[in-house]
């Protein structure tokens, strides 16, 4: 009784302190908020608490120049987001590309030089990864959620040791036709990193904020469990190390960081190298590091950290995050030598 006396009113204070804070933050949202939403504006309390951490969209661009380059087509892609966000481009075979975004409900492959759709295929939400290999993508998140409710789980949860670290699903997709081959839950892991090698897919997953950790490895051909083990703490063991990922591969067509110039035009078996100057976007040569094509285009200033690239060919697709738009161009004969 004399402690809960002695230290009660400290905690008043601090029940009361915690108090105000909130409702300051409570006044303030909700009396901008009508100011914002007059303007035709989101706002959200990430606005609120990050208001110059994340950098917002942008108006669409518009081509304006080009030099030794032919305008193919233009997309818009449906990303509901005020934000930029990142992006996966894959290259899985001659004609197509596959589009991938955090905000995206589906995985999306389109025609390299029409920007046509040729499937698109539903994805779990909360992907923590994708990966290209062998021509599957490989999904890997921590919910199936209604659209993928039918999936088949490992129902090995007899696996009492590692069956701590929860469970994650793994989605296989054919990259010809969108079409799933397999899809599983598995225990033991809780998706922290996945690598492809030899037909092998090595999972990971970390427990008490690392000290505990799991490995499963799953057959790429139909995603049957191969090996699974772990640990955890105050125990250690030898895990399973992955191997070189076969599935990341270093793209030979770049986007060069202002910052990083030097470094980046140095870097070796490059065919393309692509720097973005003001609202120009030029096309180097890989090797003598010329000038072989360039586009100007109308609006904001490029930055080279909101641009991936992918190439097929004579044509490269150019994808701008802060505006969330997709351009087709072919390069002419001698830039895509």
């Amino acid at each position: 009784l004399t402690m809960k006396n002695k230290f009660w009113p400290f905690i008043q204070l601090l029940f009361g302190t915690l108090l105000v804070i909130g409702g300051i933050f409570a006044t303030m949202y909700i009396c901008y908020l009508p100011f914002r939403l007059s303007r035709g504006e989101s706002f959200t309390m990430m606005d609120m608490y990050f208001p110059d951490t994340l950098p917002k969209t942008v108006p669409s661009r518009n081509v304006l120049e080009m030099n030794n380059l032919d305008l193919l087509w233009v997309k818009e892609m449906d990303i509901d987001n005020p934000y930029q966000i990142d992006v996966e481009l894959f290259v899985p075979e001659e004609k197509s590309l596959a589009f991938w975004s955090p905000q995206s409900e589906s995985l999306i492959s389109l025609e390299f030089s029409t920007g046509d759709v040729l499937w698109e295929t539903a994805v779990p939400e909360d992907v923590g990864e994708i990966e290209f290999y062998d021509g599957n993508f490989y999904v890997m998140s921590h919910d199936w959620l209604n659209r993928l409710e039918s999936a088949p789980k490992d129902t090995d949860d007899s696996f009492d040791s590692c069956s701590f670290f929860g469970q994650f699903s793994l989605l296989a997709i054919d990259a010809a036709t969108g079409s799933q081959r397999w899809g599983y839950s598995y225990w033991g892991a809780n998706g922290h990193g996945m690598t492809i090698n030899e037909k092998r897919i090595y999972l990971s997953g970390g427990h008490d904020h690392g000290a505990s950790r799991s490995s499963v490895q799953v057959d790429a051909d139909n995603g049957s469990i191969l090996e699974r083990d772990c640990y955890r703490w105050p125990d250690e063991k030898d895990l399973a190390r992955p191997p070189i990922d076969e599935s990341q591969k270093i793209s030979p067509y770049p986007v060069v960081l202002e910052e990083h110039r030097d470094r980046d035009l140095g870097r070796q078996n490059i065919r393309l190298f692509f720097v973005a100057e003001g609202n120009l976007l030029n096309i180097l040569d890989g090797h003598t590091k010329e000038v072989v094509g360039s586009v100007s285009f109308e609006g904001a200033t490029l930055n080279p950290w909101d641009i991936d690239v992918a190439v097929q060919g004579d044509i490269a697709v150019i994808y701008f995050g802060d505006s969330h738009q997709l351009f087709g161009f072919r390069l002419r004969n001698e830039a895509s030598k």
